[in-house]
């Protein structure tokens, strides 16, 4: 079954430390959370008494603390969110964790439920699922029915996706386009 410790070592990779900038959409970032979407999340208590004391905000980045909090909240609001600990495939959970992580874990559900609809050849396999965005019973038991290979083909097309949503957003807003090279290191050459 899928490891959070392994996803969260890819995800880390990608995240920066501390952004607050005008063109980012989360605003004040650490890691990859935003105050936007996570006000009440502990980090922020931390950061912001951090912020009058000398080497800020690079002292962040040695905070073993705010580190420690940060994995915990990808766990429980990223990680748990989706049941990716149920996944077989390492590959598709550390491509779910990171849609989820960046879009939101709606996001990555839809996402998957649509790519294992096409992966069925034709409903030969088994019938569609709803796409919902949730990941219950039903589409935790059709992602685990897929072979190695076919989990990988899987992995690869969520990571297109995620990609596609990139160019979007910054086609829609041009001050997105400000973020596009960071957003790159997301999109992976699976092989």
């Amino acid at each position: 079954m899928a490891e959070f410790n392994i996803a969260y070592k890819y995800l880390y990779l990608s995240e920066g430390y501390y952004v607050n900038s005008s063109f980012d959409r989360g605003g004040e970032t650490f890691m990859g959370i935003s105050r936007k979407f996570n006000p009440n999340n502990e980090i922020w208590a931390i950061i912001d008494g951090m912020k009058s004391k000398v080497g800020f905000p690079g002292s962040l980045k040695t905070n073993d603390n705010l580190r420690h909090l940060v994995k915990k909240t990808y766990k429980a609001l990223y990680w748990d969110k989706n049941r990716l600990d149920d996944f077989k495939s390492q590959e598709v959970a550390n491509e779910c964790l990171d849609i989820g992580v960046l879009n939101g874990t709606h996001t990555a559900g839809v996402y998957l439920q649509r790519i294992i609809n096409i992966m069925n050849r034709n409903q030969k396999d088994f019938p569609n699922l709803l796409v919902d965005g949730r990941v219950g019973n039903i589409t935790l038991g059709r992602i685990n029915s897929f072979n190695p290979n076919d989990s990988l083909i899987i992995a690869k097309y969520l990571n297109v996706l995620q990609g596609n949503l990139f160019i979007n957003l910054a086609e829609a807003d041009l001050s997105q386009q400000n973020n596009i090279r960071g957003w790159s290191k997301r999109v992976k050459i699976l092989t």
